[in-house]
């Protein structure tokens, strides 16, 4: 799978979504478009919105946002025809999710919100699935404790992932 840029809008004519059997890129040109964006909170209403006109308006297919501020997690339904997975906390902090088209929802095969700063989206894509990861690793005002226990939890999560191969 590619990650294209904002030009290319040749993917939604060479990409095939089978509903159910996944998405198949049909040659070098059958791209998802792909990004990040640090939205700061979709707490407040409308900011969901917001970032969806934003995806619609740059013809992005996957979304994915840092900064949620929603608690817990969860997959709903969102605005104009898109559906959102987030990852929270127990507190209106941090928070990480994805927002994918209806198109690509039908080729989600799961989601796995690891904590309220990691989270990975499953799709079936051909020839081979695809795991994404959207990660909002602690900034500069972080304490460094804070930084410690991130990226602590990060290494012991690759090391059980190593141990299941």
């Amino acid at each position: 799978m590619k990650v294209q840029n904002k030009e290319s809008l040749s993917a939604r004519q060479k990409r095939v979504i089978i509903p159910g059997r996944g998405i198949r890129l049909n040659d070098d040109h059958g791209e998802l478009k792909v990004t990040t964006w640090n939205v700061k909170t979709l707490y407040k209403d409308g900011k969901l919105e917001n970032a969806v006109r934003e995806m619609r308006r740059y013809r992005w297919d996957i979304l994915g946002v840092s900064e949620v501020r929603c608690i817990e997690c969860g997959d709903v339904p969102s605005y104009d025809s898109t559906h959102f997975y987030y990852s929270g906390g127990k507190k209106h902090r941090f928070g990480v999710g994805f927002i994918v088209t209806i198109e690509v929802r039908e080729c989600v095969t799961g989601y796995v919100p690891r904590s309220d700063r990691v989270m990975l989206l499953q799709l079936n894509t051909k020839p081979i699935k695809t795991n994404l990861i959207q990660v909002y690793a602690p900034t500069s005002e972080s304490t460094e404790a804070e930084c410690e226990n991130f990226y602590k939890d990060l290494e012991k999560k690759e090391r059980k992932k190593k141990k299941r191969k």
